[in-house]
């Protein structure tokens, strides 16, 4: 079977893995080049990805463009009569006339807290986190024309614990992508790969967080504080506060503080014990995991 993956991520190199190790080496792995992809400041991008993929004897394609518009992307898809496809760690829609050359078309996984349609869109899991939910319904799917709008393959929902950030989601994740790929190729190898449509009403998209959307206000409540940044940890670039003098500090993780020592303490934000205290609307929350940003 003719495979081809699209990815840039660490992620996408633990999918190249998986694959290798279950006797369904991909053929080509499209990844943009170094030199184009540094531009796009993809969070949890892996330098090494082409390297892993040519020692396993994969081929590279970079594509013209992170969008796939170019005459010589459509060739070299319409010239290579790939069997499927499958997409982790690509943020970009797939040109639906790329598609359509690939024989049993392109997998790709999106999830949220909300069942598609709803949920769809940009940052889904990031926004899941921000919002305090607790579950995702993490979907399989058949890429279409639109965003995120292709016939689903299987849907899991996963488990959020409130002392999950965002990479510990991202692992939970990556399990059922590994998962269901292989449940896909063998369905597709037995002629018994089934599809189901989804609804067609009204539905809403999340929009994309980028770095100032992690930004900290003392004004909020400690609960919504704490979601943002498990929301946008590492890997992506974490939220961050501003002091009094106008100084940024990344917090990356951060608890409610049940120190009835400080509870007298008033500043707006101190330190005590290589910790960093925070005074929110509602209390405190401490941070042992901080730097000030230059």
């Amino acid at each position: 079977m003719k495979i081809v993956v699209f990815g840039n991520k660490k992620t996408t190199k633990a999918f190249l893995e998986n694959l290798i190790s279950k006797n369904y080496k991909p053929h080509t792995l499209v990844t943009l080049d170094p030199s184009l992809r540094d531009s796009y400041g993809i969070s949890g991008v892996d330098n090494k990805l082409i390297d892993f993929a040519l020692k396993n004897k994969i081929n590279i394609y970079n594509p013209t463009s992170y969008k796939l518009s170019g005459i010589k992307d459509y060739e070299f898809f319409n010239s290579n009569n790939f069997d499927i496809g499958f997409c982790t760690g690509w943020q970009r829609i797939i040109p639906e006339i790329i598609l359509k050359v690939i024989k049993s078309g392109v997998f790709g996984w999106h999830g949220s807290g909300f069942e598609f349609p709803n949920g769809r869109g940009r940052s889904p899991i990031n926004w899941t986190i921000r919002l305090g939910l607790n579950n995702i319904h993490h979907n399989c799917f058949r890429y279409g024309s639109g965003m995120d709008d292709g016939d689903i393959y299987e849907t899991k929902n996963i488990k959020i614990e409130t002392t999950d950030y965002i990479s510990d989601v991202i692992l939970k994740v990556l399990k059922h992508i590994n998962d269901s790929s292989i449940s896909v190729l063998e369905d597709l190898s037995e002629n018994k790969l089934r599809l189901f449509k989804q609804p067609k009403h009204s539905f809403f998209s999340f929009p994309k967080l980028d770095e100032n959307d992690g930004e900290l206000t003392l004004q909020m409540n400690r609960s919504a504080a704490i979601n943002i940044v498990r929301s946008c940890s590492r890997p992506f670039p974490g939220s961050f506060i501003m002091d009094s003098m106008n100084n940024k500090i990344r917090i990356w993780k951060m608890y409610i503080l049940n120190d009835d020592k400080l509870t007298g303490k008033k500043d707006n934000i101190f330190y005590h014990d290589e910790k960093i205290i925070l005074n929110f609307l509602d209390g405190k929350c401490f941070s042992n995991d901080y730097e000030r940003v230059e």
